[in-house]
């Protein structure tokens, strides 16, 4: 629910920030400092995994900071950034661990005071290093368990660099754990196959069901792997699998927590529930992690969102957008999930609670939460299509059709609603897991939010807004919401209790957790469902000429969610390279007015810091830089606005 934007909260959250010493986002004008700072790499290039050096000189505060932002990020704010560290005044030595970036481009900013002033900037390359092309086993296994054989590790493709090779034996979830490694494996020639022989005797672990290997070099070693399973290994059918989705609220619970602290109580909360697999909304970066770290888990996170994913089985990345992702489950076999976080306003029941009609709650249900659904309606349905057991989990923001009826209306000021993303959903096939175990929404009301003590109305319209949705092959064995141990029960009588109590709770959501028999499918054939296309919003201006510092007020048509942006660039300049002038978000859908004034963000900040010369306002999609509407070219004269003002003034 909690998606904050306004400026009291933001001055809130750089309150706790600055107690915590978090770096907190200039929201205050800083004077200019002298061109001393200074910083360079000890070298452009790095493998994944590899440390990054920063040498830098001339920082003139104790909170300067160096941090990592992915290189299209021109201009920084506090989600972006990927790693950080104080400098001290001075100068010296910071190193920067890259296990957790991916492969591509990156900048490092020297920021001023703990705030987003840039005093420089250098920029740095990760490369992935290559895992072995190949495994091949030829080798038996015995019914005392001891295996005899050979190994054959082919070498990376177009690699000149790699001779050194490990072993490991593999899980149902990849690397087997809390056994020791099997081998390492040397060639004496570059691209030359590697050959490893099993020592007579060797026991295969319980839970073995595969080789692994990784390429080694210089201490390095792969993020990716080569497998071959092992003898009579045989994939199973069905799996047991068991889907969590948790809104892990982290602006107030990283300004209690700090980092560490938040994630290891997101871990815990993962750990205790038995979840496999977590759709994680309100992502901090560094938060999901580390969480993933202490769990042994792996992450993903989704660039330009507040999403991400933490899986006991590897995540394979398959969809541009990442709408989706496939999890692993069996050697070459996979389930397909996707996480959502819809906005927060308009929020049906409080429109309700204050008096709209269901009619007018339901023409912005259509109007916002179905536009922002567009994406999950088009590609999950079709990968359940192909036999693809598939997952949706999330923080929804929409009550469900199926609790909103008539018996529950004394819960629901006394309406019943056919909530549309949830009855579209069940028209295309997905079935909501809870409501699959617990049928009677009467008898089992149930809420995910407001967790007790975190609410934000009183009476309060307590609801189940967060959901684990399947589809295809998948049978529901259980589900439960897990949360906060009851102390007062609430302030209305749509409070009901967590299904299952924990000792510590730190979310103001409770968390969904459903257990399933999946049959997984081999992803190898897969057709990857295409993105839907996207009607062309336009704008338009009143003139296209303005006085220097001016307001520039747009009117748009067809904006598809209230994520996307218009921003003011220079007209040599494209989106996704250097930060926009001023910008805002769209301010209602799918049309509106908004004006860009010294109250947007962006790279200067105020109007009158955009320099006379020659510049395009453009519409563009989703938090992101994909433009959806014809570029305006305006002009910005060098004749202030004050004085403009002055002049009409006089003529009136």
């Amino acid at each position: 629910m909690s998606q904050v934007k306004s400026l009291f909260s933001r001055l809130m959250c750089a309150m706790f920030a600055v107690i915590l010493g978090i770096p907190t986002p200039g929201l205050f004008a800083q004077e200019a400092y002298a061109s001393g700072y200074a910083m360079a790499t000890d070298k452009s290039a790095y493998w994944q995994g590899e440390s990054v050096e920063v040498t830098y000189t001339g920082a003139l505060n104790e909170k300067d900071w160096i941090a990592v932002y992915e290189a299209s990020n021109d201009d920084p704010n506090q989600d972006d950034y990927l790693d950080w560290h104080y400098t001290g005044a001075g100068g010296g030595t910071l190193t920067f661990n890259t296990n957790s970036l991916k492969p591509g481009d990156y900048t490092l900013h020297f920021l001023i005071d703990n705030g987003y002033q840039v005093a420089t900037s250098t920029s740095f390359t990760i490369e992935e290093l290559p895992a072995p092309s190949g495994l091949s086993l030829d080798a038996v296994v015995g019914s005392d368990k001891t295996i005899t054989g050979d190994v054959t590790i082919k070498p990376p493709a177009d690699h000149k660099i790699i001779q050194n090779y490990k072993l490991y034996w593999g899980g149902a979830s990849g690397l087997l754990s809390g056994v020791p490694e099997v081998a390492t494996v040397t060639t004496a020639v570059y691209q030359e196959d590697a050959v490893f022989s099993f020592q007579p005797g060797t026991v295969v672990p319980d839970g073995a069901t595969s080789l692994l290997a990784y390429s080694k070099h210089e201490g390095l070693q792969s993020q990716s792997f080569a497998r071959a399973l092992l003898p009579g290994y045989v994939t199973p059918d069905e799996v047991d699998l068991t889907v969590m989705s948790f809104n892990i609220w982290q602006g107030p619970v990283k300004s209690k927590y700090g980092v560490d602290g938040a994630a290891q109580h997101i871990a815990n909360a993962i750990r205790e529930s038995g979840a496999d697999v977590a759709g994680i909304q309100e992502t901090d970066r560094n938060i999901v992690i580390k969480a993933a770290q202490l769990l042994g888990f792996h992450a993903a996170i989704k660039a330009n969102s507040d999403l991400s994913l933490i899986s006991k089985y590897p995540i394979i990345e398959v969809d541009e957008a990442n709408d989706y992702y496939l999890i692993e489950v069996v050697p070459d076999k996979a389930v397909a999930i996707g996480n959502i976080h819809l906005s927060s306003s308009p929020y049906g029941p409080y429109d309700i609670q204050d008096g709209k009609t269901v009619e007018e709650v339901l023409k912005k249900e259509n109007m916002f939460h179905m536009t922002e659904m567009k994406s999950m309606f088009n590609k999950l349905p079709a990968l359940a299509a192909q036999g693809m057991p598939v997952f949706l989990t999330g923080d929804f923001n929409v009550p469900s059709h199926l609790d909103w009826v008539e018996g529950n209306k004394n819960r629901h000021n006394g309406q019943a609603v056919e909530w549309p993303v949830s009855k579209k959903l069940e028209e295309l096939g997905f079935q909501d897991s809870y409501r699959a175990i617990h049928p009677d929404p009467v008898a089992k009301p149930t809420m995910t939010w407001a967790v007790e003590g975190t609410e934000w109305r009183n009476p309060e319209m307590y609801d189940r807004i967060d959901y684990v949705y399947n589809s295809g092959p998948v049978v529901v064995k259980d589900s439960q919401v897990y949360g906060e141990k009851q102390v007062v029960g609430g302030n209305s009588n749509s409070f009901t209790k967590s299904d299952v109590e924990l000792d510590t709770w730190v979310s103001d959501h409770r968390a969904v957790v459903s257990t399933f028999t999946v049959t997984p499918r081999s992803y190898n054939d897969l057709e990857l469902p295409k993105d839907p296309e996207i009607d062309k919003a336009t704008i338009s201006l009143e003139k296209t000429v303005f006085a220097h510092g001016e307001p520039i007020t747009v009117s748009y048509k067809g904006a598809q969610s209230l994520t996307d942006w218009i921003g003011i660039y220079k007209k040599d300049e494209s989106p996704g390279g250097p930060a926009s002038q001023k910008w805002d978000y769209v301010s209602s859908l799918p049309d509106g007015k908004l004006t860009l004034d010294d109250n947007s963000e962006g790279k200067v900040p105020t109007m009158a810091d955009i320099a006379p010369g020659e510049y395009f306002v453009t519409l563009l999609l989703n938090d992101g830089y994909q433009e959806n509407a014809e570029r305006i070219y305006i002009t910005i004269t060098d004749e202030p606005y004050a004085e403009q003002r002055m002049k009409l003034n006089s003529r009136l």
